[in-house]
């Protein structure tokens, strides 16, 4: 299963303290002030979670506020679909108003070198515990 957008913890399979495994060439993301954005893991390992971040959805009223707030290409924004979201917004239903739209996977995170934060898309991860 593809995790897209917001999960809660009990629909996640992986829990704090869940060993996992990273393959070389995961994209991940660190908070240590040496790494400038993304970059590629340069070699497979096998860490621990500290915790997870369980993802964003957001209805389309709030996305097209966004998008003319800060611009389609925001990094905000993610990979979003501006015609499903115009269409959805304009059916003004109720249903079309409780939609929600997929901004950013859920991302487990450990402690990496340093003790700085790192975090990677659940979706790269394989869990071996």
């Amino acid at each position: 299963m593809k995790y897209e957008g917001y999960y809660t913890d009990s629909e996640l399979p992986i829990k704090p303290g869940t060993k996992v495994r990273l393959k070389k060439g995961t994209m991940l993301n660190s908070m240590h002030p040496s790494k400038d954005g993304p970059y590629e893991c340069g070699r497979t390992m096998t860490i621990e979670i500290d915790h997870v971040l369980n993802g964003i959805s957001k209805p389309a009223y709030m996305l097209l506020y966004e998008r003319n707030r800060h611009g389609a290409d925001s990094p905000l924004l993610g990979n979003i679909d501006w015609d499903e979201v115009g269409r959805t917004y304009h059916e003004n239903t109720a249903e079309s108003y409780k939609k929600m739209f997929p901004v950013q996977n859920p991302r487990v995170v450990w402690a990496g070198a340093g003790g700085y934060w790192v975090e990677a898309d659940i979706n790269e991860v394989e869990i071996i515990d």
